[in-house]
């Protein structure tokens, strides 16, 4: 009975254990249907702190950083499709990377682009419509 009830102790701790693990880069609702509500309204610059809390989350001068940003973006509801267009590209101290974001809102596509700064931790700096 007693070897029975470890091993129930001992599933149970394991599997939770486990769906921790698996949703480190998923985002939760509330911050999901915040951006989202932000984008149907077009307040793109309300999004970046929400981003910027995200970033600060990450390991300092973690490498795949900007790989982890583009999956957390995609996580989100009404992100269709985000991709890092170049890493470190852009020339100022410290470099900045640039993304594209795919974001729907009542029906519509709306592409943006994103700049983050590639300091210690990462930041966005801005987001802007495509031309």
């Amino acid at each position: 009975m007693k070897l029975k009830s470890k091993f129930t102790g001992f599933l149970i701790f394991s599997i939770s254990i486990t769906l921790l693990a698996c949703n480190t880069d998923k985002i939760s609702l509330s911050t999901n249907n915040e951006i989202c509500s932000n984008v149907a309204n077009k307040n793109f610059d309300k999004i970046i702190p929400i981003m910027n809390s995200h970033l600060q989350d990450l390991e300092r001068n973690d490498e795949n950083a900007l790989e982890k940003f583009e999956n957390w973006l995609n996580s989100i509801s009404c992100v269709t499709n985000a991709t890092i267009r170049c890493n470190s590209c852009m020339f100022s101290a410290p470099p900045q990377s640039a993304m594209s974001a795919v974001f729907t809102s009542q029906g519509q596509d709306i592409e943006m682009t994103i700049h983050i700064l590639m300091a210690e931790k990462l930041q966005v700096v801005r987001i802007f419509k495509m031309n």
